[in-house]
């Protein structure tokens, strides 16, 4: 006859050893994957903000120079308070000289606009990046919009 022990049977070697390593060393290798999406989409995020601000600016600009056409500093004004309500900082280098079309030609600065002409705006600015090291050390990504609205 045989008889039960009341102490506890002891685990053995392979028993001890559970998948509790094995998941901690698989989260430690995709960890940094998931944080290089995770910021990468982040970066993308903030760019197409950068960039619906750099249109709205642009936007606000030419909507200024519609109206006041010959005011080269009056429409850059328009377009940096427009963008610096998002936070974004823009310097007349920025701004290239708003031009007037009439008939297929172009006259930089607006001079002696007329009604009908058009006038461009248009609005450069370079977007910092936060993930350089995925676009092989490139900092900066050259964001540009321009708008086009009728002189009254």
């Amino acid at each position: 006859m045989r008889t039960q022990s009341l102490l506890p049977k002891r685990p053995s070697r392979s028993q001890k050893r559970g998948p509790a390593g094995q998941s901690l060393v698989e989260f430690a290798l995709l960890l940094p994957i998931l944080m290089i999406i995770f910021v990468g989409v982040l970066d993308l995020g903030r760019m197409y903000n950068a960039y619906m601000t750099i249109q709205n600016a642009s936007r606000e600009g030419a909507r200024y120079g519609s109206d006041r056409s010959t005011d080269v500093s009056g429409i850059r004004a328009a377009v940096r308070a427009e963008a610096a309500n998002s936070g974004i900082t823009i310097t007349d280098a920025m701004i290239p000289a708003p031009t007037v079309q009439n008939d297929g030609t172009f006259r930089d600065p607006p001079n002696n606009t007329q009604p009908n002409q058009s006038i461009t705006v248009q609005v450069n600015y370079p977007f910092s990046l936060i993930t350089t090291f995925l676009l092989a050390g490139q900092q900066t990504i050259p964001i540009s919009a321009n708008t086009t609205m009728q002189v009254k």
